[in-house]
């Protein structure tokens, strides 16, 4: 922040977009929906279940710790319809440079009353090694209570061959009365790289 990048600071005044959230236009219809800008990369699945999301714990400082962009200027998403609870999210994001540096995702996502899946998959391009990332989450909301996580694991990270990553996250959340919740959430970050693992509670 504080350059003239979008992310705020004297010397971004008077740019209209922000690159801290989603900035697109598209078209939406029967077929599904197209939306071209700056857009979702592992945003797509770090928010599945993340109890302090932009707060102290947000999942986001662990997942995107290798260098994986949460958001990717350039791209381009098509989103399915709604297909009785599943919907599929294709994304490509173009190397502006001509390294080889083309990014791809696909994430499915299924939703049936509280129960939410994720899947997906991420894969950055390098001029040695591609940075691939994979994922599923989970979740169930009871009502009063809720439960979720997400298991994450990266290969050749940074494009560096055998320098993989596992992420994973468990947390859980109850109401109590009619204006507090409790909430808890851990994460474990294993990295083959020295004095890179990580890991770390939030409770709230």
């Amino acid at each position: 922040a504080g350059g003239n990048d979008g992310n705020g600071g004297a010397q971004s005044q008077g740019q209209v977009f922000t690159n801290n959230r989603d900035s697109f236009v598209g078209i939406e219809g029967g077929f599904g929906k197209v939306i071209a800008g700056r857009l979702a990369g592992l945003n797509q699945w770090v928010y599945d279940y993340n109890l302090f999301a932009d707060q102290v714990g947000d999942l986001g400082s662990s997942i995107g710790a290798s260098g994986l962009p949460g958001r990717a200027s350039s791209a381009i998403m098509y989103s399915t319809p709604d297909m009785g609870g599943l919907d599929i999210q294709i994304s490509f994001v173009p190397d502006e440079n001509d390294n080889d540096g083309d990014v791809q995702i696909i994430k499915a996502n299924y939703r049936n009353a509280g129960f939410k899946l994720g899947l997906g998959h991420l894969n950055a391009g390098n001029a040695t090694e591609d940075h691939t990332a994979s994922v599923v989450t989970g979740s169930y909301d009871f009502g009063q209570f809720s439960i979720g996580g997400l298991f994450q694991s990266e290969s050749d990270a940074g494009g560096v061959k055998g320098n993989d990553i596992e992420t994973f996250s468990l947390g859980a959340s109850a109401k109590i009365g009619e204006i507090t919740t409790f909430k808890v959430q851990y994460f474990d970050r294993d990295a083959d790289a020295a004095d890179a693992d990580s890991d770390g509670w939030a409770v709230g």
